[in-house]
């Protein structure tokens, strides 16, 4: 039998709970960009695709390796093609990985209640059992033509869609969607919602370059939250996230926590400026990444020094002193994001204001 989910609904009687709710949308107001616009996308009453499993194998032609377009922990995306023309990916899962179905579900619950224009949007999921018995599922989002950001950052030999580098202002952009995507997680959702897999490569760039968080299969929603922000009810927490990216504070068996996203972001910031990865092989022992950048600021170093050498170009240079105070204080943030102890941690929702003020800073 096949059962299709229609914006992560399922239509069978007995799943009835993953049905969608009404919801309330706020007033417009500014988007991240700083244009006027709707915070969320437009309201449930937009008809959502009905795929078939047979439609999804037409549209990846199935699923041929030559539309195979990224692989995680519980499955693999693909790129599809519709009979209208319009682009999918479709990230199908691997149910024979350990988790891979919790993943599937917990991503299911994430993507059916959070809808924000810097988080990708899902268009249905699928759930059925192939033709040779084999059992299916698939969630079905929009397709990011320029897709995610670890492939900007770190460029391969081989990326033909990747001809130049990321600007000064593609990467503050870039900073800010991330960032207010968080916020509204944590801030402005019914229940929070912690991520809990930041990192590069989940987040996804449309043709504009506009950054979208993907991937909620490892997400929590934290029903009760102390004044700590942790979830009272959890009494420890294995590991959870990508290494180099993961706080240290879940390493030795603490809550989840909104604070374990702003420290993964933390992360995500500085090696989008830096172009270092936090697993680059000069970090060991107890020099981070986050480490390093703050040593070579505090010995007197210019950020300039610091950042990817990509973006010490004319342009940016003629700037003068504003590029060097927009990095250091672009810089300070993904540090205060990025403390140990998360009690240290600077709320997502400053985050936000000072990096929209940097922007200013830098380019009006």
């Amino acid at each position: 039998m096949l059962v299709v989910y229609s914006y992560i609904a399922c239509v069978s009687n007995r799943n009835s709970r993953y049905l969608p709710k009404k919801t309330k949308y706020p007033q417009k107001n500014r988007n991240s960009r700083g244009k006027r616009n709707s915070v969320f996308k437009p309201p449930l009453e937009v008809q959502y695709l009905n795929l078939s499993y047979a439609q999804l194998v037409e549209a990846t032609d199935n699923f041929s390796f030559y539309n195979l377009i990224g692989e995680g922990t519980y499955g693999s995306v693909f790129k599809g093609k519709l009979g209208g023309g319009e682009l999918i990916a479709v990230k199908v899962l691997d149910i024979q990985q350990q988790g891979a179905f919790e993943s599937f579900m917990v991503e299911c619950e994430a993507l059916r209640k959070i809808r924000h224009r810097n988080i990708l949007n899902i268009l249905t999921a699928c759930s059925t059992v192939t033709p040779s018995g084999s059992e299916f599922k698939a969630l079905v989002f929009d397709y990011m033509p320029s897709g995610n950001l670890d492939l900007w950052v770190h460029p391969k030999a081989d990326q033909k869609f990747r001809s130049r580098n990321l600007t000064l202002v593609e990467r503050v952009n870039i900073a800010i969607d991330v960032a207010t995507a968080i916020n509204y997680l944590h801030n402005h959702c019914p229940t929070p919602v912690a991520h809990c897999d930041l990192k590069p490569s989940n987040v996804l760039l449309n043709e504009n370059l506009t950054a979208h968080i993907a991937d909620f299969g490892l997400a929590r929603f934290l029903q009760n939250i102390n004044e700590k922000g942790y979830e009272d009810q959890s009494s420890s927490v294995a590991i959870m996230g990508s290494i180099g990216y993961v706080p240290p504070e879940y390493g030795v068996g603490n809550h989840i926590s909104l604070q374990g996203d702003v420290y993964s972001y933390g992360i995500l910031l500085i090696e989008l400026f830096t172009g270092k990865r936090p697993t680059d092989a000069m970090f060991m022992d107890e020099l981070t990444l986050q480490k390093f950048v703050e040593n070579q600021l505090s010995n007197g170093s210019q950020a300039a020094q610091v950042v990817d050498e990509s973006l010490l170009s004319k342009k940016t240079r003629n700037l003068g002193e504003r590029f060097e105070a927009g990095l250091q204080l672009i810089l300070g943030v993904g540090l205060s994001c990025a403390k140990v102890r998360p009690s240290e941690r600077i709320d997502i929702k400053d985050v936000v204001i000072q990096l929209v003020e940097v922007r200013q800073f830098l380019f009006h």
